[in-house]
């Protein structure tokens, strides 16, 4: 544990050892930041919460393992784990809307270089296009994602058949293809990559 302030070594051992003064003290201390960070990125005050538990047993098992080191504070470990485990909840509350999209550009990196700003603008410019389709073109994109079967896209959305209902899914995902692709944000978005 070379390179930490003493401040650091003793929050990790209290952590380790379970000592509740000392993890109360940690939330604490960081709880605003993640708060605002949770809020200003689509979640609730509840959603805070749930995001630093499972940011504290990440946490956890990684300063746990025998020769853990990092370069940054704990503060902004812990500020990284929280943020990685946010962004893992939003993919996955809607993560149907997300399938037909390269998903391997917006894949996280480890904790200690979390390029989660990058991540939360591609799926800040998805969700954006996504809700400029037509409410036809957004459920039927679901609806395939969704692994629903044409026939019942066809009874649902009242397309005809399900050779009507396959050309319209192409079309909607070609629509949203090119409003992505258009829209002033993608090409410097490509271009961090």
């Amino acid at each position: 544990m070379r390179g930490r302030s003493s401040s650091d070594r003793e929050y990790i051992e209290g952590i380790i050892k379970g000592n509740s003064k000392i993890v109360r003290s940690f939330y604490s201390r960081n709880k605003p930041i993640i708060v605002s960070y949770v809020l200003q990125r689509g979640g609730m005050y509840h959603d805070v919460e749930d995001v630093m538990q499972q940011a504290m047993m990440v946490f956890y098992e990684k300063v746990s393992l025998k020769g853990f080191s990092q370069m940054s504070t704990i503060d902004n470990f812990y500020l990284g784990i929280c943020k990685n485990v946010w962004l893992q909840q939003l993919a996955s509350r809607d993560r149907s809307c997300l399938k037909d999209i390269d998903v391997s550009s917006l894949q996280l990196m480890g904790e200690s270089e979390i390029d989660e700003d990058l991540y939360a603008r591609r799926l800040r410019l998805y969700y954006q296009c996504f809700r400029k389709l037509s409410q036809q073109c957004q459920n039927i994109i679901k609806m395939r994602q969704e692994r629903i079967p044409y026939v019942a896209i066809v009874k649902e959305l009242n397309l005809g058949n399900a050779n009507n209902a396959s050309s319209k899914k192409n079309y909607c995902q070609k629509k949203l293809e090119n409003l992505i692709k258009t829209h002033n944000s993608y090409r410097d978005l490509k271009d961090e990559e």
